[in-house]
């Protein structure tokens, strides 16, 4: 799906051999959605960033060339997951938009949302800043670790570090 309707490559990448999380398998799974989901809506949202950049471009030789890279720019969304110690790590890695410190200091605030007023999400349940809200609530009860590295138009890496189970 992610190639063909969402038009970016997603990848995965798992350690050999059994690294196991003890927890709610129905919320990890949908904590890990919501990961994958605001990947997949940043990659949208570098996209429409590249296109509004060329459209700016006044010189229409320049103009034309921008516009062609920004058609044959793809978004990817990396998974990988590996042991580090008495850890499992989990990561989730784009080439989206990228945030603000401002954003990054508060994406985890339930009802913070930088979609609610973006056209690309106009008419769509998106926005309403549950997320990653619901992201933070999910790993604090399974006693696992956040970090988020992120930068404008250089993307993000959600890393978040599991207690390993007892063998």
């Amino acid at each position: 799906m992610a190639h063909d309707k969402w038009k970016l490559a997603l990848t995965a990448d798992a350690p050999p051999g059994p690294a196991l999380v003890i927890g709610d398998l129905s919320h990890l799974q949908q904590a890990v959605e919501n990961l994958v989901f605001n990947a997949r809506d940043a990659t949208f949202e570098m996209r429409n960033h590249l296109r509004d950049e060329a459209k700016r471009e006044t010189d229409p030789a320049a103009r034309r060339q921008k516009l062609l890279s920004a058609a044959a720019w793809r978004g990817e969304v990396h998974l990988a997951a590996r042991r580090d110690g008495a850890h499992v790590v989990l990561e989730v890695r784009d080439n989206g938009i990228g945030m603000t410190d401002e954003v990054r200091r508060n994406c985890l605030k339930t009802h913070f949302s930088t979609k609610r007023d973006n056209a690309l999400y106009e008419g769509y349940s998106a926005g309403m800043g549950l997320g990653l809200s619901f992201v933070a609530m999910v790993l604090e009860h399974h006693k696992a670790a956040l970090e988020i590295d992120s930068a404008p138009l250089r993307g993000t890496t959600f890393r978040i570090r599991f207690p390993l189970a007892s063998e």
